[in-house]
């Protein structure tokens, strides 16, 4: 999607796709946008934002490989829903028709995807900056945008497949304000964070090592080790691979080291 930059107040549609796909008006009223097929139109627009999305793309994104005759009389169709829908909030500048397709303007509209994105890179030189207290209260706010799956009403397999990559997103920052948490002495608060993205995403090596590192943190050895034990016999039977050296080097520590000496700087930033 595109880069988010803020929308004049009195202009601008809000729209929320980090849950189910909802659209208000510039005085906050939802507007009822109805049918499986015009919404997926409109996630497309989205995740093509800024750019010109070809007629062809929106047919393919709603009908796959098999559209009716009429395909390109549909979509007309549901871009007219769309503007009737907007209307209130200058649709023809907001939905702009330029052969071979449309185009959103993203001027006109605000959304929850961009302001999460705006927001971990913000985090990040922050981070970068060394102000990690400020990075860990950004990225929490910018994890509070989040009502569920992004998208979670849409099932074209076009939307779906962005969906992995924006999860993808949301788990990096999982991990970076957990990450966060542990340089600023809040093991525990890692661990409450963490505890939940190792068990949606066992095979992630990142999230494993910062998990470990805060039980360390904390001198749960014996936690440590099992979610070491864990990651590793998942890694074995999932991929037939063992795990990296980052998580060897851990545990190394929990089986012979001193967790107290134990450099909280070392996980993968």
């Amino acid at each position: 999607m595109s880069v988010y930059a803020p929308a004049p107040a009195d202009e601008a549609v809000q729209i929320s796709v980090l849950g189910p796909l909802e659209v208000f008006d510039r005085g906050g009223e939802r507007l009822l946008l109805r049918g499986p097929q015009t919404r997926t139109v409109f996630a497309l627009l989205l995740l093509g934002a800024g750019t010109l999305v070809p007629t062809e793309r929106l047919i393919e994104g709603v009908w796959g490989e098999c559209p009716p005759p009429s395909a390109v009389l549909k979509v007309q169709g549901h871009i007219c829903t769309l503007r009737k829908l907007l209307r209130p909030v200058r649709a023809a500048e907001l939905l702009v028709t330029r052969p071979p397709g449309y185009r959103l303007q993203t001027e006109y509209y605000r959304c929850d995807l961009d302001e999460f994105t705006a927001a971990v890179r913000h985090a990040a030189a922050l981070s970068a900056a060394d102000d990690i207290e400020q990075a860990c209260e950004v990225l929490d706010r910018a994890l509070g945008c989040w009502r569920g799956p992004a998208f979670a009403d849409i099932s074209s397999e076009h939307v779906q497949r962005h969906v992995v990559r924006i999860h993808g997103l949301r788990s990096i920052a999982v991990q970076d304000r957990a990450w966060f948490e542990l340089r600023l002495g809040r093991a525990l608060r890692a661990i409450e964070q963490l505890g939940p993205e190792v068990d949606a995403y066992p095979l992630d090596e990142r999230a494993r090592e910062i998990l470990i590192r805060a039980y360390l943190r904390l001198g749960q050895r014996h936690a440590a080790l099992a979610c070491y034990e864990s990651g590793r016999s998942r890694l074995r039977d999932e991929l037939g691979v063992s795990p990296g050296p980052a998580l060897q080097r851990l545990a190394a520590v929990i089986r012979h080291g001193a967790a107290s000496g134990l450099d909280p700087e070392g996980a993968t930033p």
